[in-house]
């Protein structure tokens, strides 16, 4: 009865490494919390297989494929930011919810050159660290780093 058991924890152990590394290969899983959880789940059904059959060597790297998989779960969980679910009784939570699709507010900044004249410039596309597409920096101005958008003269 033990060995039946210990023989389907061992292909329990190797589909669920082999399934996830193919998914991954295949960019059907990100290196995520399921990839690492299939990992450690593998890991030790192989490991506990390995140690019952004394396949030490097979034991051994699974138990190490295990402790990768161990902390690297640990410091997934641990890097995930902490966002606090708000009160069911409460509809105006101060902290704002994320949502699926969002689109970042539009960025507005007055810039001047050396006459005094001034540009404002004002950003419509979520996509920072690219240039302003119409006005450029003013002549002994300053550059704005903002997502494509449009300038025009301040009135």
């Amino acid at each position: 009865m033990l060995t039946s058991v210990v023989e389907v924890l061992g292909w329990i152990g190797a589909l669920a490494s082999f399934a996830a590394y193919l998914l991954f290969s295949l960019n059907r899983i990100p290196n995520g919390h399921a990839l690492q959880a299939a990992f450690l789940l593998g890991g030790l059904c192989m490991a506990l297989n390995g140690v019952y059959h004394s396949a030490w060597p097979s034991a051994i790297t699974n138990l190490a494929w295990c402790t990768i998989a161990a902390l690297t779960l640990i410091r997934l969980v641990r890097s995930r930011p902490f966002i606090p679910a708000p009160p069911q009784d409460y509809p105006h939570h101060p902290l704002p919810l994320p949502t699926a699709h969002t689109t970042p507010p539009a960025c507005s900044q007055a810039i001047t050159d050396n006459d005094g004249a001034g540009m404002e410039v004002v950003v419509h596309t979520p996509h920072p660290g690219t240039d302003i597409p119409a006005g450029g920096t003013p002549k002994g101005g300053t550059a704005v780093s903002c997502a494509g958008g449009s300038a025009r003269p301040l009135a």
